[in-house]
């Protein structure tokens, strides 16, 4: 996991070569519908989302194995939990490849807070509970294909 403010965003480029344009999108994401952004296809895609976020007893861990998610706070704060992928001992849904998508019992080990202008970057290993906020929450997701 990597969390830092979208201006420091080029530091992490290397790390996979559509990293820069995901970047390069959301630096402009405030002024966006709350849709579907096909960047390439099934390799790059943005969902953005304006949701009312939950209580943390509501969080669920989640884990991909086919993509990176970067999430990027347009407004408001959510706290996302984290807990590594090999710590977690409870499946709760089992591994749909159709959706890549996982869910677990377990709980959080630790939190972080992304506030405007904040991202977060998770690989497969990093299982995460997003939308956890007391209020509004107006964020981008981009899904990176591995």
């Amino acid at each position: 996991m990597i969390v830092d403010r979208i201006e420091n965003a080029g530091r992490y480029a290397p790390l996979h070569p559509h990293f820069m344009q995901a970047f390069d999108f959301l630096r402009d994401a405030a002024g966006k519908e709350p849709v579907r952004y096909d960047l390439l296809g099934e390799q790059l895609y943005v969902m953005i989302s304006q949701q009312q976020g939950k209580p943390e007893a509501d969080a669920f861990l989640e884990a991909h194995r086919k993509y990176i998610d970067i999430h990027f706070c347009i407004h408001g704060v959510e706290r996302i939990g984290w807990k590594h992928l090999s710590t977690c001992t409870t499946v709760d849904k089992q591994y749909d490849a159709e959706n890549d998508f996982m869910t677990f019992a377990d709980r959080p080990k630790d939190w972080v807070s992304l506030s405007q202008g904040m991202i977060a970057i998770f690989f497969p290993e990093d299982a995460h509970a997003p939308l956890v906020s007391d209020g509004t929450i107006h964020k981008a997701v981009v899904k990176v294909a591995l």
